[in-house]
């Protein structure tokens, strides 16, 4: 029992470190979320940073019940919202790096085409 209460003290410092990085990139991501939709193409997509930033505000404020109470249950609700900040963030890498690939093999093909294009009208 007395490990478990050395590593429970542990997380609670870590989680106390935490708290204030959580905070600064909630409120970042809400600031570049609010960038976003001043431009047209924002609009669209402003909401995935807006949400972010107010999962990681809520992940660091439920910290704080967990450093209160060292619960179990409040361990799983501070870390809950930064499960799903992750999952956004990982489908939202996967898209970027899908679209990189598209945009590259589409370059790749429009520079073949003149190409050939261009051997075409010189002859």
């Amino acid at each position: 029992m007395e490990q478990q209460d050395v590593i429970s003290d542990d997380l609670v410092y870590f989680m106390a470190e935490s708290k204030g990085w959580l905070k600064s990139l909630g409120i970042i991501s809400i600031i570049s979320g609010i960038v976003s939709f001043l431009s047209v193409f924002g609009i669209i997509i402003a909401w995935l940073p807006l949400w972010q930033g107010f999962l990681l505000l809520h992940s660091a404020n439920k910290t704080d019940d967990y450093i209160k109470e060292k619960s179990e249950i409040q361990l799983k609700e501070t870390l809950k919202p930064i499960r799903t900040y992750f999952i956004i963030q990982t489908v939202l890498m996967g898209l970027s790096i899908l679209s990189l690939i598209v945009i590259w093999i589409f370059v790749f093909a429009t520079g073949m085409w003149m190409k050939m294009g261009l051997k075409s009208f010189m002859q």
